[in-house]
């Protein structure tokens, strides 16, 4: 009998029909005990530790789904303050850009997403959204970026090209249960470019 590897991960799938794309879930990550540290030992995205710059994964700024999506987003900053966000000036000449390859990402301010206050920041380091969301008492996704990668879900389309989706994992658990429970066949395999992928990008920290 074959030992099971320490880092083995059990995944679930289904496929979708009305989106035609077959949807996998990384089940091992999901019931696991992760949890985001940012700002509690976070050795951040870049080509070393970092954790002194408290940027988490906000030093290359988030990705934009779509059109709608930067939208969504650039109306959401209108609503914040100077006291929710540290670069709210610089953030009057726009928030978004888009790439030569034709990504739309946000900005970029101090080599870190123009969104993210630095330890300076009478509030603390972290995102302006997510500090505008507590302020309000409501939720942070429909704010933030559909790629921003403080959510902790990258979802790989099936052209093979990674593209991260705001989902936490206790949504991801959600749509499968709704999905599975409303006629969805769940089958278990190992994942591939080829279809939709849910994990985690934080793989410095994992």
């Amino acid at each position: 009998m074959t030992a099971i590897p320490n880092d083995a991960h059990e995944w679930i799938s289904f496929d979708d029909e009305r989106e035609r794309r077959t949807w996998m879930f990384d089940v091992t990550f999901l019931e696991s005990q992760w949890t985001c540290i940012f700002g509690r030992g976070c050795q951040g995205v870049l080509t070393g530790p970092t954790p002194e710059l408290v940027q988490g994964c906000c030093s290359y700024g988030a990705h934009f789904t779509d059109e709608a999506d930067r939208q969504r987003v650039e109306r959401a900053a209108q609503r914040l303050t100077s006291d929710q966000w540290q670069f709210k000036s610089r953030g009057t000449r726009g928030t978004t850009r888009v790439k030569p390859n034709g990504e739309i990402v946000t900005r970029l301010v101090q080599d870190a997403c123009i969104f993210l206050n630095r330890p300076d920041f009478a509030r603390g380091p972290g995102c302006a959204l997510h500090v505008m969301a507590i302020d309000n008492d409501e939720s942070s996704s429909p704010t933030s970026a559909g790629s921003c990668p403080c959510t902790v879900m990258t979802r790989l389309s099936k052209t093979g090209t990674s593209s991260p989706a705001s989902h936490s994992g206790s949504d991801a658990i959600g749509a499968l249960a709704a999905q599975t429970s409303t006629g969805g066949a769940p089958t278990r395999r190992t994942p591939s470019l080829g279809a939709a992928a849910w994990s985690t990008p934080c793989a410095m920290n994992s």
